[in-house]
């Protein structure tokens, strides 16, 4: 379960945040956003202070019943520690970069977690390059092994208590920060991937041999450095980047002027990618027309996206 955004049809057939009324609130690509709803809670904290140069934010949350919904993952560079309790059972999954949005049909959603990774710590964190977890929710148990099998166990002792739970996350990556021995090269690569994230999210490089230029690293070393520290290619990351800025963008102007300001070539460009990436035109994303859902790869008893 990895939520970015709702959109919720009123009783006259518009959708809270769309276009028609030209508030963009239902689509800001925030996790945090649209989750304080009824019965239910929801709480973005700070890492622990060990942590922060490798996590940047923990989700905790837990609703209750609600009015069924539709809840969107829009593409993404990140990777993520994410744990479920539902129905008792304790789901633990390592989540990777997505290259096309997902969604989800919802009425409830359990007590959950996660830690958000900065690009290019989850070798290090996880234990496995990002390009194998790209578009996939993978079992920390085909991950970590026996560690997995400990660390359920301590969760299930902390149950839906929030603060112990993240306690104990946050415990078994530390414990891995400090037997890891590539820390060092490590850094320098989120260093590497904070500049080259910020350089495609303002202003998307005509070519990869550009964007290399402007790191001062080869474009063969840029290109295998993606793939495994991020997960996607440059390439398909500036598209990334440039559908989010779209999207964070929707109802705020019209579609030409829209297409304009976040990096397309033109209207119709915009409306190939909002096919691409997100399976529906513009208009229809606008609106709440949202795709049926379909799950990621390899998402069997974990976690509801």
């Amino acid at each position: 379960m990895v939520l970015e955004i709702s959109a919720e049809r009123r009783r006259d057939g518009s959708f809270a945040g769309s276009i028609e009324d030209n508030d963009a609130h239902a689509f800001r690509g925030r996790l945090d956003m649209q989750l304080a709803m009824t019965n239910g809670s929801s709480k973005t904290l700070l890492p622990s202070g060990r942590l922060r140069p490798w996590v940047t934010s923990v989700t905790v949350m837990s609703v209750g019943s609600m009015p069924e919904r539709t809840f969107t993952r829009l593409p993404n560079g990140n990777s993520s520690l994410v744990m479920c309790v539902d129905d008792e059972a304790v789901k633990l999954v390592a989540v990777g970069p997505n290259d096309r949005a997902s969604y989800k049909r919802s009425s409830s959603i359990p007590f959950y977690a996660r830690l958000s990774f900065r690009p290019g710590a989850a070798r290090t964190l996880l234990g496995v390059v990002a390009s194998d977890l790209a578009n996939r929710m993978v079992s920390v148990d085909d991950l970590w092994g026996n560690r997995a099998t400990r660390l359920r166990e301590a969760l299930h002792v902390a149950g839906r208590n929030e603060d112990a739970a993240v306690r104990v996350l946050e415990s078994v990556l530390l414990e891995r920060l400090e037997t890891s021995r590539d820390v060092q090269a490590a850094t320098h690569g989120m260093q590497l991937a904070h500049r080259a994230l910020e350089a495609l999210d303002c202003d998307d490089p005509s070519s990869v041999n550009d964007l290399a230029s402007r790191l001062g690293v080869s474009e063969r070393r840029l290109r295998q450095f993606f793939s495994d520290e991020i997960g996607v290619s440059p390439k398909r990351m500036a598209r990334i980047a440039r559908i989010r800025r779209a999207v964070s963008r929707v109802g705020r102007v019209g579609w030409a002027r829209l297409a304009a300001d976040t990096g397309f070539y033109d209207q119709a460009h915009l409306n190939a990618e909002f096919r691409a990436l997100l399976g529906v035109s513009p208009t229809n994303f606008a609106r709440g027309n949202l795709p049926l859902p379909a799950p990621l790869h390899a998402l069997r008893d974990v976690c509801p996206t």
